[in-house]
């Protein structure tokens, strides 16, 4: 069997024409680098047009400099391009529509982004003009040898041991899965199914026509667009009959069809008259809630047609390319909400910087912020001290945000605002049935500051037995959950604040001594407001225009 043609040009240098029947595409024609593709009346040319309008050698298309041209060849009606006239070399561009008479082909560079809505010039109930009937036939419905909804390979060799040619076809399904596997866009994967497909069946032309995003979970023919295709000879790809394609999109069932020439249903032929399908095969693409696309295989060879055989394999495949195309879409809206989760979090971190940003051109507030910044570099703990309402909290997210960690979390804990044991699930978390009331494993918030930065708000009010556990941490211990065995350890930088005077607590046993050397390795002092009061105009202005913009 003769391999595939596989293209070798860029992707700037390959495109193609599609041809219309009404409102409904029938016709794919490639176009090549370095290859003229001639239209006209006259046999000789690549692609025949049945038209009175038409010239016998009317234009050609090809690429050059870097572009696509269209060259008018001296034709007695003209060629148009988006319905206007032009004459000699004419570049175009995807999406441009080249009219000749009553005739539209369509250029496109890539399939599957193209714009297949038909051109304005009939409508689903005009009469087919005899350029376009002479161009791709009177389609009919075929005579059906073989119809099937589930691939055999999923019901032989149970309970018994599997034949050669069995082993053999499931070790192409797997080769195939594991080629499958490295497709990252619908385009490989696409091409991956069309080059195996090609390689393991006798189809002269295959191709794979998917449902765009806003289809209905069963759409109808018109509602497909071919995304692939390949060619053993370069030879157009033409649809399949809507009755068909209607049959097996609505009964979801593979159906091969044989002798479609004979009965001049399905025949189509090239520019010169050659080509003719002699037997079609056309698979549903399912996935558990809807039709994804149809897969199309042709073969011209009447000594080697389309077989039992080739359905079985073609429908095996079609399965596999509706569960990866599922995962390659899944993946794609996991991506799309990660983006926009991305984009949110930068947005909200640069809000709250915006918001939380120490305010005031005081020597003190100028000197806090230089001393923040010396800070922020290191990873040593910081011990802030000053009255209640003063910004405790406003200096640990600056050192936070100043900081390497600033990716990472930033998680607050008031440690007046519980009592022991609830604090103590709280910085640490609890098992499943540690003690009554603890229903469902809890994450401390030390698990949950991991790689950032706890700041914890009243440290002075930690009780002796909290205040052991916390030094252990602090000390690189690991810790666990209440009620856990599981050894937890965490990267976690302590930012700590209090009113209380430490000192005086730890003379009077309250406060371990050990602990507070931990917490005071850098040690910073919040002024509170009557003592800058040049800030306070400044303070106000900044309320007043971020309570303006909430408005």
């Amino acid at each position: 069997m003769t391999d595939p043609q596989v293209p070798t040009q860029s992707a700037d240098e390959i495109a193609f024409l599609l041809t219309w029947d009404g409102a409904i595409w029938r016709d794919v024609v490639r176009l090549r680098h370095g290859q003229v593709t001639t239209i006209g009346r006259s046999a000789t040319n690549r692609i025949v047009l049945q038209d009175d309008a038409c010239s016998r050698n009317h234009c050609e298309v090809f690429h050059s400099g870097g572009e696509w041209r269209v060259r008018d060849l001296g034709s007695r009606n003209g060629t148009n391009i988006n319905e206007h006239r032009v004459s000699g070399d004419t570049p175009i561009e995807s999406g441009d529509v080249i009219g000749i008479g009553d005739c539209r082909l369509a250029f496109t560079t890539n399939l599957e982004s193209a714009d297949l809505s038909p051109p304005d010039v009939a409508t689903p109930g005009d009469q087919v003009t005899s350029a376009t009937a002479t161009a791709v036939g009177i389609v009919q419905e075929p005579s059906i040898l073989h119809r099937t909804a589930m691939p055999e390979f999923l019901t032989q060799g149970n309970g018994q041991r599997p034949d050669a040619n069995y082993a053999s076809e499931l070790a192409k399904l797997y080769r195939l899965g594991l080629e499958m596997g490295t497709a990252r866009t619908r385009q490989q994967l696409t091409e991956v199914v069309l080059a195996n497909l090609a390689r393991e069946t006798v189809a002269s032309i295959s191709a794979i026509l998917l449902a765009g995003p806003d289809a209905s979970p069963q759409p109808a023919p018109a509602d497909l667009q071919v995304v692939a295709y390949e060619s053993r000879k370069d030879l157009p790809y033409r649809r399949v009959s809507d009755n068909l394609s209607r049959v097996v999109l609505s009964k979801r069932e593979a159906i091969l069809a044989r002798d479609v020439g004979v009965h001049n249903q399905l025949s189509f032929f090239d520019s010169l008259g050659e080509m003719k399908a002699l037997s079609v095969i056309c698979a549903p693409i399912v996935s558990p809630d809807r039709v994804l696309g149809l897969i199309h295989l042709y073969s011209t060879n009447p000594d080697n047609p389309l077989d039992k055989h080739d359905l079985e394999f073609t429908l095996a495949v079609s399965n596999q390319l509706a569960v990866s195309l599922t995962q390659l879409q899944e993946r794609d809206s996991l991506q799309t909400g990660l983006a926009q989760a991305r984009n949110e979090n930068r947005t909200l971190r640069a809000q709250l910087t915006e918001e939380q940003a120490l305010i005031g051109e005081t020597s003190s507030i100028i000197d806090l912020r230089e001393r923040l910044t010396l800070i922020a570099e290191t990873d040593a703990s910081v011990l802030i001290r000053g009255e209640s309402g003063c910004g405790k909290e406003l200096i640990a997210r600056s050192i936070h945000q100043q900081s390497p960690r600033s990716n990472g979390p930033f998680v607050c804990v008031n440690c007046a605002a519980l009592n022991e044991s609830l604090l103590e699930s709280e910085l640490f978390g609890h098992e499943k049935g540690a003690f009554t009331g603890a229903i469902d494993r809890k994450i401390g918030r030390f698990e949950q500051a991991d790689g950032g930065t706890l700041f914890l708000d009243e440290v002075g009010e930690m009780s002796p037995s909290i205040q052991a556990k916390f030094l252990r941490v602090l000390e690189g211990s690991a810790f666990e959950r209440i009620g856990g065995r599981k050894p937890i350890q965490v990267n976690v930088r302590i930012v700590a604040a209090t009113n209380r005077d430490l000192e005086e607590a730890v003379e009077d046993g309250d406060f371990r001594k050990d602990l507070y050397f931990r917490l005071q390795v850098a040690e910073i002092t919040a002024s509170p407001l009557r003592e800058r009061r040049d800030d306070i105009e400044l303070l106000a202005n900044a309320f007043l225009q971020k309570f303006v913009r909430k408005t």
